[in-house]
């Protein structure tokens, strides 16, 4: 039941990228905007390879690996200045015999540098909520959240990107009754493709 449930998670996922690649190259093949214009959209996601060091009390608690998909929104409102949504991100971990779900929502302003060529550097701050949901815990355990990002966009034809970067994430997960910090510090190194308009 729990495979089946990110298999059907992933597709959804993976559908949705495939919809955006179809829909969005054919309708704005033609516009003469360049990337990182004030009023640009782009829109995709990133699948992502991630390494965690967990921590209880403040002291390290054990390592994990994960597989994630995370879908992006981002909106320039000035040139080089984008506004970016990484909406409602789920990762899904079992280890042993419990399962834990994370939702997350983080809000992303960037900068994008314009180059000669169509290699777009970026800095990314992340500023976020998440929650979590353990089967080994009968509380919610929730908190804010930071990090960054930076790495480049690399424009294809067709107002294609792929986006290759590193992350830093500082996740906080307290339960209610904490008085030191509970979580994980996340690195990441990800691959991701999105369109613009």
């Amino acid at each position: 039941m729990k495979n089946n449930y990110v298999r059907l998670l992933s597709i959804v996922l993976v559908a949705i990228l495939v919809g955006q690649v179809v829909v969005f190259t054919r309708v704005y093949a033609q516009e003469s905007k360049a990337f990182a214009d004030k009023n640009t959209v782009e829109l995709g996601g990133n699948i992502s390879y991630q390494y965690e060091s967990f921590f209880a009390q403040g002291s390290v608690g054990g390592n994990l690996n994960t597989l994630s998909f995370l879908p992006y929104i981002g909106y320039f409102v000035a040139d080089n200045i984008e506004i970016g949504l990484n909406p409602v991100n789920i990762t899904s971990m079992w280890i042993s015999h419990s399962t834990t779900t994370m939702y997350s929502i983080f809000l992303a302003p960037s900068y994008n540098f314009k180059t000669e060529g169509n290699i777009y550097p970026f800095v990314e701050a992340q500023l976020g909520y998440t929650s979590v949901i353990a089967s080994y815990s009968s509380s919610n355990l929730t908190g804010f959240s930071w990090g960054g990002r930076t790495g480049i966009k690399i424009a294809l034809v067709g107002h294609g990107l792929i986006n290759l970067g590193l992350q830093y994430q500082h996740i906080t997960q307290n339960p209610s009754y904490s008085t030191n910090r509970y979580g994980e510090n996340n690195i990441m190194f990800s691959a991701g493709f999105t369109l613009w308009y």
